[in-house]
């Protein structure tokens, strides 16, 4: 996997645009379509940049320290993927405990249901 992929895998997880990611490190989106794309390689302070507002680390992007040697499944990676799973699970983590605890006991319902 590049660093391009790598980039665009978890600025979807974190469920940015590439329009937000851009403000954010203040770069334009083009930038950040032509550095997902391996058009161009982003430089150390733009990897710096990327690595705190994608909330992994340096080495995470480069693929230096990273989890791609487990074996996911595909299907799975692509599901983690889509932008507003990513923006799910991002807003879950911020939420309060009792939140947490209310979707999950309606997420058994659910799921019970569905047996």
């Amino acid at each position: 996997m590049e660093t391009g992929d790598r980039i665009k895998k978890y600025r979807n997880r974190r469920g940015f645009t590439q329009k937000q990611l851009g403000d954010k490190i203040h770069v334009s989106s083009q930038k950040i379509s032509n550095w997902e794309r391996s058009y161009t390689t982003p430089d150390s302070a733009d990897i710096k940049a990327l690595a705190e507002a994608l909330d992994c680390s340096v080495d995470e992007l480069l693929g230096r320290n990273s989890t791609e040697s487990v074996n996911i499944d595909p299907d799975f990676e692509k599901w983690l993927s889509d932008p507003k799973i990513g923006k799910f699970f991002k807003e879950l983590a911020e939420s309060p405990e009792e939140q947490r605890e209310q979707l999950y006991a309606m997420w058994k319902i659910i799921n019970r249901s569905n047996k």
